[in-house]
């Protein structure tokens, strides 16, 4: 037997079909036997769900997206740097919760209005909070804003859906891949 931790896709069928298989959907870390073979989805994890599974003594197979893998370690990097991680995506998303478990502080904007505001009220207040902006892959805004050079990864450049968010001297922006339908 082979856990997926979350629904590897979305599609019923399809889950339907791998349990068929001997892949099953658990839910929660407590489901997964001890010494089980754990597949980690595409939406990635947070850093303790891999502690939590390598203390279990399960095998685990990882298919984290490799834009999402990059995003936790952005996250990681600059967060252990004293950066406020700001997640640009839905809160409560797998996508989202795995961001977050790999930084200290974060904070969560839901579509483009929350984006804007965010970055209106960055740009107008004296902060000397420094933060990173990063991008779900999953998000959907697509309201591009002012991009400093080098400050987005090569999928967000090559992909006009991909958003782009202002970059100011203390603050970076990263985005995932947006069109992938993660």
């Amino acid at each position: 037997k082979i856990y997926a931790y979350g629904e590897i896709i979305h599609n019923m069928h399809e889950i339907e079909r791998l349990e068929k298989l001997g892949v099953y959907t658990a839910y929660a870390l407590e489901d997964i036997p001890d010494g089980a073979g754990v597949l980690i989805r595409a939406h990635g994890v947070p850093r303790n769900v891999y502690t939590l599974l390598q203390a279990k003594k399960c095998e685990i197979f990882d298919a984290t997206c490799p834009f999402v893998r990059k995003i936790h370690k952005i996250a990681d990097k600059e967060s252990a740097d004293g950066r406020l991680i700001v997640i640009l995506g839905s809160a409560g998303h797998p996508e989202v919760v795995g961001i977050q478990g790999w930084c200290g502080e974060s904070v969560v904007l839901e579509g483009e209005e929350q984006a804007r505001m965010y970055l209106r009220l960055f740009e107008n207040t004296a902060s000397t909070a420094p933060s990173t902006i990063v991008t779900a892959p999953s998000a959907r805004i697509r309201s591009p804003q002012r991009v400093s050079p080098g400050s987005t990864c090569a999928v967000s450049r090559s992909t006009p859906k991909i958003p782009a968010f202002v970059s100011t001297p203390d603050s970076s922006a990263e985005t995932g891949a947006g069109a992938t339908g993660c």
